[in-house]
């Protein structure tokens, strides 16, 4: 289960809430993913390190889990833009889809380079996303 934005997170328990053991006939076990933006503020977002350091001790399943928590995070998002205001949303959904593409081939290719480049390219977006929170807002 994935913490996010708060519809999304209610539309989430509410498909999770039929998925019974009486309804599927096994029991399901979910694991917890806390995608809220507060912990990805705390962490720097470093699941996508995290997931090329796995990826380099050889540790697959590790790896794969959290190279789909980095392609949730990425399709939050992207899932997020509002392609009504133009050119930067159009930029940015570009921007994601070239990491959800580079994070869907780094699994297959074992390839963690792939993974620094994604995340470098995360980092310098939320660097900018940072300098733009801290300016003043002119009146």
């Amino acid at each position: 289960m994935c913490d996010g934005d708060q519809t999304g997170q209610e539309l989430l328990v509410e498909s999770l809430r039929v998925m019974t053991p009486e309804l599927l006939g096994v029991e399901l076990d979910f694991v917890h993913h806390d995608l809220s933006l507060e912990r990805r503020r705390a962490t720097n977002n470093d699941v996508v390190r995290e997931a090329a350091a796995a990826m380099r001790n050889g540790e697959v399943e590790r790896g794969h889990i959290t190279l789909r928590r980095a392609e949730l995070i990425v399709g939050h998002l992207d899932g997020t833009l509002d392609f009504n205001q133009g050119l930067v949303a159009e930029r940015l959904h570009a921007i994601y889809m070239f990491c959800l593409e580079q994070l869907s081939s780094s699994r297959f290719t074992q390839d963690a380079g792939m993974l620094d480049d994604v995340n470098d390219l995360l980092g310098e977006l939320r660097e900018a996303w940072s300098q733009i929170a801290d300016e003043p807002v002119p009146l």
